[in-house]
């Protein structure tokens, strides 16, 4: 009898709930396979079989679809990537209990795994990338003839250095201050780098070629802040934070660099 069950169980996870009108044995054999089966889902050695296309692009379009809006979200800062990432935990939560009750294997597995990914912190790493995606399409052009060239530039507080580009002697870096909050992973949390009052391990900074940093100048939303270039390299802006690994949030500049 319980070669049968346990045969059954495996083609249809719905099968509890007609194993559980029989007699008393047969419910106890029923609770022992469905506890012994949850345990082993999700287990390393689980063999789930070929996962099919139209069921990763169910997880695909339940993870997306929390991602529509990926700029707002990623703008939203710390309290936007929390907020997507519980939503898409409760949405992939549906999708495989549905998949459990349909004994899809491959599907509970593959949601399962996206899971802990997301759990991991990889949902934000997937709305950075979207933004930056977002910010690529929204770059200006350079102006023919104008002799300078604007982008928004996004440079979240965790990173070492966002490049604003390669740059040549006598040209001018213009900056101003677009949106974002950022922290430095402690006690501060949700400041502008562009008000007066931050403090100074929560401003912004420019790195030039030579590892020389200077500290970008505040209200720059009023009155952009100007760098006249001296050495020609790389140009990049960060935090003024030195271990920024762990720094919440993000802030976007407007970048404008005029030709001398």
């Amino acid at each position: 009898m319980t070669m049968g069950v346990v045969a059954c169980f495996s083609a249809d996870f719905g099968v509890i709930n007609e194993i559980s009108r029989s007699p008393t044995v047969s419910r106890i054999v029923a609770i022992v396979l469905a506890v012994t089966m949850s345990s082993a889902l999700f287990s390393e050695d689980a063999d789930p079989g070929k996962l099919s296309d139209a069921d990763q692009a169910l997880i695909d379009k339940t993870v997306d679809g929390n991602l529509a809006k990926p700029l707002k979200l990623y703008q939203a800062y710390q309290k936007g990537l929390d907020d997507a990432a519980t939503k898409t935990l409760k949405d992939l939560d549906k999708v495989k209990g549905d998949a459990m009750k349909k004994g899809n294997l491959p599907l509970a597995i593959a949601v399962d795994a996206k899971e802990k990914e997301i759990k991991n912190g990889l949902l934000s790493g997937a709305i950075i990338e979207k933004n930056k995606d977002a910010e690529k399409q929204q770059t200006l052009a350079t102006e023919s003839g104008s002799g300078h060239s604007t982008k928004n530039l996004t440079v979240p507080a965790s990173s070492n250095g966002e490049i604003i580009g390669d740059l040549v002697t006598g040209q001018n870096i213009e900056l101003s201050y677009v949106s974002g909050k950022w922290g430095d992973g402690g006690a501060l949390n949700n400041l502008s780098p562009d008000d007066i009052g931050t403090p100074g391990g929560c401003r912004i900074e420019l790195i030039t070629p030579d590892g020389t940093t200077v500290v970008v100048g505040t209200n720059t939303v009023n009155q952009p802040w100007h760098y006249r270039i001296d050495q020609s390299g790389k140009y990049l802006l960060r935090t003024c934070d030195t271990s920024p690994a762990d720094n919440p949030g993000s802030v976007i500049y407007k970048v404008t660099i005029h030709d001398p």
